[in-house]
């Protein structure tokens, strides 16, 4: 059966409604729900038993989950603390100034100040390689507090790393396998007085670069970076509070929340786009914010096509600016040939929506 475009806006709100997840803001909160928060508290408990000197912040429950932007059968938190970083005892230094041309926007949190606080006397000392706070040791932390929470629930999970986050798929309890698996995502950050905070780099690689032997004990206090580690002890700064205030405010104007959420569960629904990951395209999103402001209900249909082409755009260029730091490149660490087939995607969506997208909006309605 052939569509028109004028039908489009339909099928969105359809596609809309039946995605969009509410269980979050009703009055008896799902069972995965009360799973997660149970899980944080007890989470909360144990790292604070474990280190009871570390200075760190509450668990905070973040994502799209608490967003309003959950996409429907998608159980995937999210959660942050910071650990507290005192400006007398440690500082940031920046990997270009040991490594000139090395990939900008990345830093080393160093410890300072021996004399007035001896190695040992900080409780983040604990999380020390050499002289500088390893993202590998403090996300090994967060991994046994985990894995002891999980057992003392009764829960039964896979662990992983993902990036900066420990990453938890809850599969089930000691009395049931779950039809739907959780996914939880606990990110911990650094936080320096005066700055913003700091999340873990992950570099599948350190590249080669021009000086030579890298040696941790040499005169300038070089870092050594050793291939076989990841993570080494680089970290990058997150603007992840300053993006949570950001979509809190732009998601409540017009049809921008619905727009999102429609994009988000393609995404889901469309293998070719899982290279992508959620906080991409709400980039994407922001970018488009700027520039356009007309976001009535009548808009819908535009306005998803229009954050659509704005993602080829950005894929196109091979560059999608973070939009806290237009330095940082999101895409930088997507392979080329899934970009390419993502663009050829989007391409047969924008140049013939009645044809290409109304059938992937009507797929849940068979």
């Amino acid at each position: 059966m052939a569509h028109t475009i004028s039908q489009l806006q339909d099928y969105l709100e359809s596609y809309y409604e039946y995605h969009m997840d509410t269980t979050v803001t009703t009055s008896a909160m799902s069972t995965k729900h009360m799973i997660i928060n149970a899980l944080l508290t007890k989470l909360d408990k144990v790292l604070r038993g474990a280190y009871p000197m570390l200075d760190f912040g509450k668990i905070e429950r973040v994502g799209s989950v608490y967003e309003t932007l959950a996409v429907r059968g998608f159980s995937d938190f999210d959660a942050t603390f910071s650990i507290e970083l005192s400006p007398d005892v440690w500082c940031m230094r920046k990997v270009n100034d040991f490594l000139p041309g090395f990939v900008d926007g990345l830093w080393l949190v160093m410890r300072q100040n021996a004399q007035g606080a001896p190695l040992a006397t900080s409780p983040v000392d604990t999380f020390l390689h050499g002289k500088y706070i390893s993202p590998r040791a403090v996300k090994v932390a967060v991994k046994r507090a985990l894995i002891n929470s999980l057992h003392y629930m009764g829960l039964k999970a896979h662990i992983s790393e993902s990036g900066p986050a420990v990453s938890a798929t809850i599969i089930g309890s000691s009395d049931e396998t779950f039809d739907h698996p959780i996914s939880l995502d606990i990110t911990p950050y650094l936080h320096l007085q005066g700055t913003n905070c700091l999340v873990a780099k992950n570099l599948p690689y350190i590249k080669q670069c021009s000086c030579g032997t890298i040696n941790a004990n040499n005169e300038n206090n070089i870092p050594e970076f050793h291939n076989a580690n990841p993570l080494c002890h680089i970290w990058r700064k997150s603007y992840h509070k300053e993006a949570r205030l950001r979509i809190a405010e732009d998601v409540k104007i017009g049809c921008r929340r619905k727009a999102l959420i429609i994009v988000k569960a393609l995404r889901y629904n469309c293998s070719v786009l899982s290279v992508l990951n959620s906080y991409q395209l709400k980039t994407v999103f922001f970018h488009l914010c700027d520039h356009q402001t007309r976001w009535l209900p009548v808009d819908l249909s535009d306005r998803v096509l229009e954050l659509l082409r704005e993602l080829k755009n950005w894929i196109d260029s091979g560059s999608l600016p973070s939009y806290f730091d237009r330095d940082r490149n999101l895409l930088a660490e997507c392979s080329g040939k899934s970009l390419v087939d993502v663009s050829l995607w989007l391409d047969s969506i924008i140049k013939l929506p009645e044809q290409n997208l109304i059938p992937l909006l009507q797929i849940q309605e068979k």
